[in-house]
């Protein structure tokens, strides 16, 4: 089974540069992790689409609203 969530944060990374919940301390990644609706956020200075963010943000999200969560049909249809 693919994490959906994993998938979220690697490719933040991958069009932003560092990791979505980057910190210098575990401890503190861990908090923003669980704590994610008030750090997930895009640099300004990054250049994405909009359809990159909202991409990213349904995956990057509640386990009940993360896409794919109806079925693989949702995935397919989304991309």
């Amino acid at each position: 089974m693919l994490c959906r969530w994993s998938l979220g944060a690697i490719m933040y990374e991958m069009l932003v540069g560092y990791p979505p919940f980057y910190s210098d301390k575990a401890m503190s990644t861990c908090r923003k992790i669980v704590n994610w609706k008030s750090h997930l956020k895009f640099p300004e200075e990054a250049v994405l689409s909009r359809d990159a963010k909202d991409l990213i943000n349904s995956l990057l999200c509640s386990v009940r609203r993360r896409l794919g969560s109806k079925g693989a049909d949702e995935i397919k249809v989304s991309l």
